[in-house]
């Protein structure tokens, strides 16, 4: 897993907001298939760089008193020689 720039991102965003970033691969292998945890987003890659388009949903109503919640997934990269890595993201979510 040394091989990435990072092997998780985590930052403070506003509900209601599209967040684009790319983690990058620094290693020899070569990526065959990136997957989300769930059908909400789907990774893409291109070369080394793996690209992560996720929208932030509204804060959930039984959270709106607290004004924020925490969002999390994971990204698997499979890579041709049959080993894998795990990619992660986390947002605290803010109200607008």
């Amino acid at each position: 897993m040394e091989s990435w720039d990072r092997t998780s991102y985590s930052k403070v965003v506003k509900e209601n907001t599209i967040q684009e970033f790319s983690f990058v691969y620094e290693g020899e292998k070569t990526i065959k298939e990136v997957n989300g945890t769930c059908s909400c987003f789907s990774p893409s890659f291109k070369g080394h760089i793996v690209y992560v388009k996720y929208k932030i949903k509204a804060i959930p109503f039984h959270l709106r008193e607290q004004k924020k919640y925490t969002d999390g997934k994971t990204i698997t990269v499979f890579f041709t020689d049959g080993t894998t890595d795990l990619l992660k993201f986390n947002f605290t979510v803010t109200a607008n």
